[in-house]
């Protein structure tokens, strides 16, 4: 295994920062990059789709994120190794071009090491694989294969294509290079030259811009996927050929029921790509898809019918929340310990039945609202958070309808301005909810990007279930990690990390 961290160097670039020594800054974004989500909007950014994660390594000041972030639905995040980089960016996002936290940050963080709870929908790469040593290109391409969701796309500016030599960074690359790195789990789907106009004046050679859409690679992948699922988790896959006609009429309307039911998983397998698969679901016509619970086959479909596929999702989905299942939060943790409990706010609550309440183990306790059904809920933590779902009960008519949320919030919401000011999203509670005697609860997962770098966290109750006069909420729980910054600038520049 390659040891990432032995074969860059921290100190390296934290130098290039503070002196100034930055060549691939161009003060803005590339400019190969903007026309490419001109030309390629509908293949980057599914219409089926409303949101997209996009992820940017050796983001530099973020000019990139800035650009992702100007489509309406994304939410972008940039690494870098350096704190003097990160600072940076920070700046030139949110003081500069005053781009809201939520929408796009900078994460200090080690690419070869992060490990967010879902993949992306887009990452960008343009100056960050061209700056590792070349021992460290395999180690790229598995995390580039790891981080980016099957059926999501990696965007890379192919710089700079030169023949091999002993100069860099940035370090010689070939188009040969490209395939031999990404082509085991990645399908190329466009490549042209950069313009004279578009290149990086940097690096010699030739630069070429290209897209690669994560497939699902190899027999064993497939396998695992069938097998690990669990026995109330719906698998459907779409065996596939890039020659076959119906497969691409019905493939936007896949996509479609894939961003619909995200409780289930959608997969799609290239028949001529993964033939010992194909033959051992003895496939001989596509498109054909099979519906998988349990590892076993519940149900299948031959031909490209859309309204037999939709019947067949639809009866076969499973439960649509995690609660229907248990609990389980994966390896995400309570964050009890992390809540600033003195400095918690909830506006509108009784004098009798108080927000601190809910946090605690006595089932009798519980919140209730004031003089009507609303409720703000501030919650601090103690320490930088990202959070990963939240838990919560109430009475059948009493509990909370839906809620919106809002994260690093400098004052405390008003209510007039739950109607008014955008929310990070807006959780359908009432659709999820399982009864429990007289309660109903639900374990709901966040859309973990936009929780990166949480401060606190703000909930608006508009309504609850029954209608009532009062809102109840029995148990609030919220899952993640602590954003541990276990090293200080002076201790880092004793390890070796990378750009």
């Amino acid at each position: 295994m390659t040891d990432t961290k032995a074969l860059v160097n921290l100190e390296q670039w934290e130098s290039a920062w503070q002196e100034g020594r930055t060549g691939w800054d161009l003060g803005d974004a590339t400019p190969a990059l903007l026309s490419v989500l001109q030309t390629h909007e509908a293949a980057l950014f599914s219409p089926s789709k409303s949101e997209w994660s996009v992820l940017v390594p050796g983001c530099g000041r973020g000019y990139d994120l800035a650009a992702f972030a100007a489509k309406k639905g994304v939410s972008a995040v940039g690494l870098e190794i350096s704190p003097t980089g990160v600072a940076e960016a920070e700046k030139e996002l949110h003081q500069v071009r005053n781009l809201p936290r939520e929408t796009v940050q900078v994460l200090l963080a080690d690419f070869f090491e992060f490990s967010p709870s879902a993949p992306f929908d887009i990452i960008y790469d343009h100056t960050f694989l061209c700056a590792l040593v070349p021992t460290l290109r395999s180690a790229w391409a598995n995390r580039m294969s790891a981080l980016v969701n099957k059926g999501g796309h990696l965007v890379c500016l192919m710089f700079p294509l030169r023949d091999a030599d002993e100069k860099g960074p940035p370090y010689a690359l070939s188009v040969e290079v490209y395939d031999e790195l990404l082509s085991p789990n990645f399908k190329q789907i466009f490549i042209r030259d950069v313009q004279e106009s578009e290149k990086l004046k940097l690096g010699g050679g030739e630069q070429k811009m290209s897209i690669w859409e994560r497939i699902m690679a190899t027999d064993a992948q497939f396998n695992e996927t069938i097998s690990t699922a669990a026995p109330t988790q719906l698998v459907v896959a779409d065996f596939t050929a890039t020659w076959c006609g119906p497969c691409k009429a019905i493939k936007p309307l896949y996509a479609e029921l894939a961003a619909k039911y995200k409780h289930v998983t959608f997969v799609t397998v290239d028949i001529d790509q993964l033939k010992e698969t194909a033959a051992k679901n003895s496939i001989q016509s596509v498109p054909t898809f099979h519906f998988y619970k349990g590892g076993e086959l519940v149900a299948n479909m031959k031909g490209a019918d859309p309204r037999q596929l939709q019947t067949l999702v639809e009866q076969h989905q499973g439960p649509k929340d995690e609660s229907a299942a248990g609990p389980s939060v994966g390896p995400h943790g309570d964050l009890a310990q992390f809540i600033d409990t003195r400095q918690i706010e909830c506006l509108n609550q009784s004098d009798d039945h108080t927000v601190g309440s809910i946090f605690g183990k006595d089932a009798k306790q519980y919140l209730e609202s004031d003089v009507d059904e609303q409720i703000i809920l501030v919650i601090p933590f103690n320490q930088v958070v990202k959070l990963h779902s939240l838990q919560i009960s109430g009475p059948k008519d009493k509990a909370p309808k839906s809620i919106k949320t809002y994260i690093n919030r400098a004052t405390t919401l008003a209510f007039e301005e739950g109607d008014s000011i955008e929310p990070i999203e807006v959780i359908d509670l009432a659709t999820v909810y399982t009864a429990e005697g007289d309660l109903v609860s639900a374990t709901v997962p966040l859309r973990f990007v936009k929780y990166q770098s949480v401060n606190s966290i703000t909930l608006f109750v508009g309504q609850n279930l029954g209608g009532q006069e009062t809102t109840v909420i029995n148990k609030l729980a919220l899952f993640g990690s602590p954003v541990e910054v276990t090293k200080n600038l002076a201790e880092l520049k004793k390890d070796d990390h990378q750009h």
